[in-house]
């Protein structure tokens, strides 16, 4: 669960119409408009199609359907109108991406003057055991270095300030949060993660050995787990007209 995280009341959206547009990053643009209406904010997310109709569940489930346009895009050219948005929040986005400062010059344009960016990114470095377990050891350091292969930083979060600043926002606030478990289902992230999907970059035959050694140590109430430090970053949009 994401920590709470408020936007300053002088920093949220003047309009009142909100219309959220769910983006997949490095996709052909796809409208899939829900009812007409007229784009006033936005969020970018990591959603895959496999959601796609959880996506439209949850807006259901909030009384949106009738406000909300779903969108799938090319993050690079997310097909909006300059100047046409007052806000957009993204998670865990920019770390996979091979351009994150082009992605940000991508939402910096679709922003209006004083417009607002929202951004939680995590540091896949911070993943620790106290005691130490080889296993999320080796998981952390394979991680880090399949970000590397594909080109992307998996410890963006710490930088994202910078990315922004590069994309010509303006910093308003800077946080962050480090998830530690001892018990509970939170704390087997990793593991029932990697049972789900594996990693490629496991050798043939380790992946079993590896999420064993992560379950061992998800089931000990003496180890600590410490998952993603996430950092959170609230930016702005110059308005020249001040």
């Amino acid at each position: 669960m994401s920590k709470a995280f408020s936007i300053p009341p002088n920093l949220q959206p003047r309009e009142s119409e909100i219309v959220d547009a769910l983006f997949q990053s490095e996709k052909s643009i796809r409208d899939e408009p829900v009812d007409s209406c007229k784009l006033r904010y936005f969020n970018l997310f990591e959603f895959f199609d496999p959601h796609r109709p959880e996506r439209r569940s949850l807006g259901g489930s909030y009384g949106t359907d009738a406000r909300s346009w779903f969108r799938s895009a090319n993050i690079y050219e997310p097909g909006l109108e300059r100047e046409s948005v007052d806000g957009s929040y993204s998670q865990w986005l920019m770390v996979h991406l091979n351009r994150p400062v082009d992605a940000m010059r991508a939402i910096h344009a679709a922003l209006k003057p004083g417009g607002v960016m929202v951004w939680e990114e995590a540091d896949v470095s911070a993943v620790y055991a106290e005691p130490a377990s080889a296993a999320y050891t080796e998981l952390r350091d394979i991680c880090m270095e399949g970000a590397r292969q594909r080109g992307v930083d998996y410890s963006g979060g710490r930088r994202v300030h910078l990315w922004a600043k590069e994309a010509g926002f303006e910093i308003v606030h800077v946080d962050a949060y480090h998830p530690h478990h001892v018990t509970g289902e939170h704390k087997g992230f990793w593991s029932w993660t990697l049972r789900a999907v594996g990693l490629g970059m496991v050798k043939e035959g380790g992946l079993e050995e590896l999420v064993a050694g992560m379950n061992e140590t998800d089931a000990s109430p003496d180890t600590l787990v410490a998952h993603c430090r996430m950092h959170q970053l609230i930016a702005k949009k110059p308005d020249m007209r001040v």
